[in-house]
């Protein structure tokens, strides 16, 4: 079986939807697909702050902010080493359109609360969406459909498929049922990082590391293995966030309340608006639930 579509996008995640939901908003024929039962990715299990330079959340604080103060900014979150191997242009390009996108996710009926400070930033940058990151997925997919956008799950992509060097499409689906779906213009990959890949975080970065796990289970570098196989060369392997202090998850599912809240609309927008009247400590309770497995303290502790 083969279906035609403009665009092919492998991962449902925040980056895969984000993707998917302009593109259909631009009038492509656009499929996503997503190797597990339903979308979300390492998106929909985070906190959902997003950082961005000269929004209107900034201007009505009264922050003066600059592309050239965030872009310096930014070269101070990697270690020594680390700065020199980024791609300088290539994020000043992505911070430069940072504040666009904020209001193409707030006119999507999202709500954010900040600016909040975030170090080693020089002012407030910190936009973090109400309730929660499940926030971006519910609206993202929501505009996804409504411009005719298709979304496929329990669809893992086997393989790239070339004609005359352009990647022209993938193969995927289970293993009694793959379906090749041909792309017009082009394949998007964003099947996520490879944070929960013993054996790619073992021949990268060497084998003490190997038995680190990720945040997520699923990130397993689909994507990397499949960008290698078709030829490409991944760069960086090695580069690593942390030292991080990890705790296990409880079993139960014991953030029930945070799955409730609205993500989209009116209720999105009322909660965003009495976000700042709710005590501090209250807010603070509220997040530290959502942070408590994943601490990034600094290395001095460690040294100590």
């Amino acid at each position: 079986m083969v279906r035609t579509h403009d665009v092919v996008i492998v991962g449902a995640g925040g980056s895969g939807l984000a993707a998917a939901a302009r593109c259909a908003e631009l009038g492509l024929s656009v499929v996503v697909l997503e190797k597990q039962p339903q979308p979300g990715g390492t998106t929909g299990i985070a906190v959902g702050s997003f950082t961005a330079n000269r929004t209107r959340l900034q201007q009505r604080a009264g922050i003066k902010d600059s592309l050239d103060d965030h872009a310096a900014d930014a070269g101070q979150f990697a270690t020594a080493g680390i700065e020199e191997r980024n791609q300088a242009a290539l994020r000043r390009y992505f911070l430069s359109e940072a504040s666009a996108t904020l209001d193409w996710l707030i006119g999507m009926g999202l709500a954010f609360h900040g600016p909040s400070p975030e170090p080693p930033n020089r002012v407030p940058r910190m936009h973090n969406v109400v309730p929660n990151a499940k926030a971006y997925i519910a609206a993202l997919q929501a505009k996804l459909f409504r411009y005719g956008g298709e979304l496929q799950c329990d669809s893992p992509v086997a393989q790239i498929v070339f004609d005359n060097g352009r990647a022209a499409g993938v193969v995927a689906g289970s293993e009694a049922e793959q379906v090749r779906y041909d792309a017009r213009l082009g394949v998007v990959l964003a099947a996520g990082d490879y944070a929960n890949s013993h054996k790619l975080i073992e021949r990268f970065k060497g084998k003490p590391y190997a038995a680190i796990e990720g945040i997520n289970p699923h990130a397993l570098g689909d994507g990397h293995m499949l960008a290698e196989k078709a030829g490409a060369r991944l760069v960086n392997m090695d580069v690593t966030y942390g030292p991080e202090l990890r705790f296990a998850p409880p079993a139960s599912k014991r953030n029930v309340f945070a799955q409730m809240l609205p993500s989209a609309g009116t209720g999105s927008r009322i909660a965003g608006k009495l976000l700042p009247l709710v005590p501090r400590t209250l807010v603070h309770a509220y997040i530290k639930r959502l942070l408590v497995t994943w601490q990034h303290p600094e290395e001095r502790l460690f040294n100590e």
